[in-house]
């Protein structure tokens, strides 16, 4: 398997979102209804970064790729505190 650019993205992504949530939980910055809108505002700015710093020249493609990394790490982190 080939490690590229939208791959790392995608890593980085879900570990901000991770550590955000994981955060979030803590300090009762939010309850958890709004979690998953705070995943998705992060998998936005990820995908206007990642745009705006030229390694993705598709602003469409970068959003999306962002926005399922968030996503899924947020899903990824409940799934594993469900029991």
């Amino acid at each position: 398997m080939e490690l590229t650019v939208d791959i790392i993205i995608a890593v980085a992504t879900a570990i901000v979102t991770a550590i955000f949530g994981t955060l979030a939980k803590k300090f009762n910055w939010a309850t958890q209804d709004y979690i998953p809108y705070q995943n998705i505002a992060i998998g936005i700015i990820a995908g206007i970064l990642v745009f705006a710093t030229g390694l993705n020249t598709n602003i469409l493609y970068a959003l999306i790729l962002c926005i399922f990394s968030a996503t899924a790490a947020g899903g990824i982190y409940d799934a594993t505190k469900t029991k």
